[in-house]
């Protein structure tokens, strides 16, 4: 005896629908959506906490070097610019400085937007130019000589200038404040008026703070401690040492 095929749940073999199709592309497409912004700021912020590491290295070799070189801070003219003066300090080799592998990377800032350097070093920190000359005529600065460790400035993230090896300047001579560019004498009755700004941008041959981290930029200050802060934040007081 025939006995009857049994009947297939067609509920369970339909395939999707166009509808459904477009519903879980369009699902798909705003999660998307919502998710490389957010991947962008943590990259970012990543970016950032990094570069503040590769200040408080620099911190502390700087202190390190003054306490081997009668509390002095090094210089950035001959025989070679403080980075240098400071290398051996981080674990890198200094002997062949315009080698690129014996670039260290703690001068380098993670977040820097020029990355095709190709002949010299790309290093993007630079520091007061007071603190750390670059010129014969200015003297070593004392340690001791810095008034306020806590608020001064000495290091922090700069311009990439437009050449091939897009690096910064080696220090922040351009910088100006209400009392006028670094290298003067500073009003004290103008302390906690902000800094000048611009030029903010890359390549830019200027030797200023780059703001890279989302509008701040990382600063580190002579007693070692580094904070991010954002145009308008630095004050006239962070570049200031006659007070």
């Amino acid at each position: 005896m025939n006995r009857p095929l049994p009947q297939t749940n067609k509920s369970l073999t339909k395939g999707f629908t166009l509808i459904e199709i477009f519903v879980t592309i369009s699902l798909v497409a705003i999660l998307l959506a919502l998710m490389i912004p957010f991947a962008k700021r943590t990259l970012a912020s990543s970016r950032s906490t990094a570069s503040a590491s590769n200040l408080r290295q620099i911190g502390a070799a700087l202190l390190l070097y003054a306490s081997e070189n009668e509390n002095r801070l090094p210089r950035s003219d001959a025989p070679g610019n403080w980075y240098f003066n400071i290398d051996s300090y981080l674990g890198g080799s200094s002997a062949k400085p315009w080698d690129p592998s014996t670039w260290n990377r703690v001068f380098i800032c993670p977040a820097r937007k020029l990355t095709d350097h190709t002949e010299e070093i790309p290093y993007t920190y630079a520091a007061h130019p007071l603190l750390v000359p670059s010129i014969a005529s200015r003297p070593s600065i004392s340690l001791a000589s810095v008034a306020r460790p806590s608020e001064v400035m000495i290091v922090a993230d700069a311009i990439q200038r437009d050449n091939t090896r897009r690096s910064s300047h080696s220090t922040l001579a351009t910088i100006s404040g209400p009392s006028g560019p670094i290298h003067l004498e500073g009003d004290p009755s103008k302390a906690k008026e902000p800094i000048a700004t611009g030029p903010d941008v890359d390549p830019d041959n200027a030797a200023n703070i780059r703001y890279r981290h989302n509008g701040a930029a990382n600063i580190l200050f002579v007693d070692g401690h580094v904070e991010r802060l954002r145009k308008g934040e630095i004050k006239e007081a962070n570049i200031r040492l006659n007070y």
